[in-house]
């Protein structure tokens, strides 16, 4: 076989010219010209140096999608990136190595000092395998926290393993060579051998040490390896993140009401507790909310916490769950008040979750606000400050937060996330800015055409195609896409009022009204169309008869309500307006919007004082454009009635 011209020679060596290319050497005389240490450590250097800029260069694409993930804790992807970062690195190392190895018989560095790799037999550059060898050991040595280099010190040809195992030795090919090891590099090498060795030691005693003392002498080593199977990995990730200093139970059951860890997980943690005998009134509240399933059981714990101490926040937060069951929502309310200033975290979190129930959207951005300086609960406040900024009408604050977050959520997150917010959206206008922010949502129904069976999504996706084509929607494609028949009727009924047809669309809304449960969303939706379609006040009036007497605790019945509320005010009839607000306002009286219009109402029609007794207050300073008759109302009553 012909073999490869020698290596180039670096520019600013000046040669001896009776010096020996090393493939023109025989086996003795290559063994006589080997390659210093201290050469061989500089070169070392340089191609450390040019291997970290590749490094860097090939880590850049990956490290703006590592820090997102991080920071919006997606393990799953953090960790999958890591490893195609960590792949690509380990390929630019190998990749570096061999091809100069093979291709040139060194790496830059060695042939800044006029170093050359050989085969150890005949003095050619190393075949193929050979140099993919060398390549993969040399890399693998760096892993042993380079000790098998130190064979470079010790051994009589200066080879370390990956040399050995190679067939390949470091010649110099610049007249400084190195005739073995001395007793005193030998010393050397032992002795950086044991530090290394000794350091590495202390630090796993270290790691073990830890470890044992986290778990405690009252668990058997199996217990603390086995730390899956007793408690939970995503109380343990966020508690390195928590800010204030909270039990791992309390943490847990913050992370429990935030919808972040699952019945299992809380389960696991509150049986360590109950074993452990520590906050067994959080405890018991804990095993409530994981055999909720199970009414008798799930209260038994409830009365267990009281049992233990009937002045304990445990306590305390049983009775508002008692009072959420029995649906005393401004008991509950007043509860809240009471405990929020000094409660824990997980009290914050369902407070979040009540006073966005009951609309006070003020509220709840204030608890969102306090709850931002726990990391590991980002997701969720983000997401509720969308429902809260547009419980507040506050439109653009709302897209913000919904583009904000949607992209740090998980995939099930986002399709209810941008499902909900698109349906929204279009129950309050259409326009090409609402179309665009329903894109996410229509491409998850595209990918998925299952979600439509949720009556949410099946909504949204109604009103989307209604948007979007106007007069010229495709009800029959709608129909073939919905899969409940309440949903099916819902779209036939729209298809009717679009031909002109009120009578047969108002007789199939109230089949669906007769057929579905007042809870459910087409339910809604249908009472909501059929007040739409009510041309005169009659007929809305014999609607009302029905919608007084429902369940004024349900989500549903408000709903309906506040579409009633509007449709007497398109209709010009102020009086029945009024009626039905102060019937909502009994039950939703945290809702500032509804008193404010009340309080217009009231004005318009000539009650003044109604008017004052809703208000009562100072007027406010700059507000949006859209209160400014309301503030003008108000300023007009201060001065009449507030400054007697």
């Amino acid at each position: 076989m012909a073999k490869r011209s020698a290596l180039l020679w670096p520019m600013g060596f000046c040669m001896d010219n009776d010096l020996q290319e090393p493939n023109k050497m025989s086996h003795s005389e290559l063994t006589q010209r080997v390659a210093h240490p201290v050469d061989r450590v500089a070169a070392a250097l340089v191609d450390i140096c040019f291997v970290s800029v590749l490094f860097t260069l090939t880590f850049a694409p990956f490290q703006k999608q590592l820090l997102i993930y991080e920071l919006t804790e997606r393990e799953e992807m953090f960790v999958l990136y890591s490893v195609f970062a960590l792949m690509a690195l380990i390929a630019v190392g190998l990749v570096y190595q061999f091809a100069f190895t093979f291709f040139k018989g060194a790496t830059p560095g060695k042939l800044l000092f006029g170093l050359r790799v050989v085969d150890f037999w005949n003095g050619e550059n190393p075949p193929v395998g050979h140099s993919a060898l060398r390549s993969i050991v040399w890399w693998i040595d760096c892993g042993l926290l380079f000790i098998p280099h130190l064979a470079i010190l010790s051994h009589r040809h200066r080879r370390a393993m990956h040399d050995r195992l190679a067939d390949t030795v470091v010649v110099s090919v610049k007249g400084r060579y190195s005739q073995g090891g001395s007793t005193t590099e030998a010393l050397m090498a032992k002795s950086l051998t044991a530090l290394v060795g000794g350091v590495t030691a202390a630090i796993f005693v270290s790691i073990g040490f830890q470890f044992f003392s986290n778990y405690g002498e009252g668990r058997t080593l199996f217990e603390a390896l086995n730390q899956n199977d007793w408690s939970c990995q995503e109380v343990t990730k966020a508690e390195r993140k928590w800010p204030t200093t909270e039990s791992r139970l309390a943490i847990a059951l913050t992370l429990h009401g935030a919808s972040l860890i699952d019945d299992e997980c809380l389960d696991k943690e509150s049986r360590l507790a109950i074993k452990d005998k520590s906050e067994e009134g959080l405890a018991y509240l804990s095993r409530a909310f994981v055999t909720s399933g199970n009414a008798d059981l799930s209260d038994s714990y409830l009365e267990k916490a009281c049992e233990l101490n009937s002045s304990s926040e445990a306590c305390f937060f049983s009775k508002l769950v008692f009072m959420w069951t029995e649906r005393k929502w401004n008991q509950a309310t007043d509860g809240f008040v009471e405990i929020l200033e000094n409660s824990s975290v997980f009290v914050k979190v369902w407070a979040v979750k009540h006073f966005e129930r009951i609309h006070d959207y003020e509220t709840e951005i204030t608890l969102l606000d306090e709850l931002w300086q726990y990391r590991p609960l980002h997701n969720f406040v983000n997401s509720h400050k969308v429902a809260a900024y547009w419980g507040q009408q506050k439109t653009e604050e709302a897209r913000v937060a919904f583009q904000t977050v949607l992209p740090s959520l998980s995939e099930d997150e986002q399709i209810g996330l941008s499902g909900w917010f698109c349906y929204q959206e279009l129950k309050n206008k259409c326009s090409k800015e609402v179309l665009r922010d329903c894109q996410p949502f229509k491409q998850f129904v595209a990918e998925q055409g299952s979600l439509l069976e949720g009556d949410l999504f099946a909504l949204a996706h109604i009103n989307y195609n209604e948007c979007a084509h106007g007069e010229s929607v495709d009800y029959l494609t709608l129909t073939e896409e919905m899969a409940s028949f309440s949903a099916i009727e819902l779209v036939y009924s729209a298809r009717m009022i679009k031909e002109g047809n009120l009578t047969e669309a108002q007789k199939s809304l109230y089949s669906i009204l007769e057929s579905t449960s007042k809870k459910d969303l087409i339910h809604q939706e249908a009472a909501e169309r059929l007040v739409d379609s009510m041309t005169n006040a009659s007929e809305l009036d014999e609607f009302v008869k029905e919608w007084k007497s429902g369940d004024s605790k349900s989500w549903g019945w408000t709903f309906i309500g506040r579409k009633v509320f509007e449709k007497y005010l398109a209709l010009n009839k102020k009086e029945d307006a009024l009626e039905i607000g102060r019937v909502l306002f009994e039950v939703d009286y945290h809702n500032k919007r509804l008193k404010q219009e009340l309080a217009i109402l009231n004005y318009d029609i000539g009650n003044k004082s109604d008017a004052w007794d809703l208000i009562k207050e100072k007027p406010s300073g700059r507000l949006p454009a859209s209160q400014k008759r309301f503030e003008k109302i108000k300023s007009h009553l201060y001065r009449e009635f507030g400054e007697k």
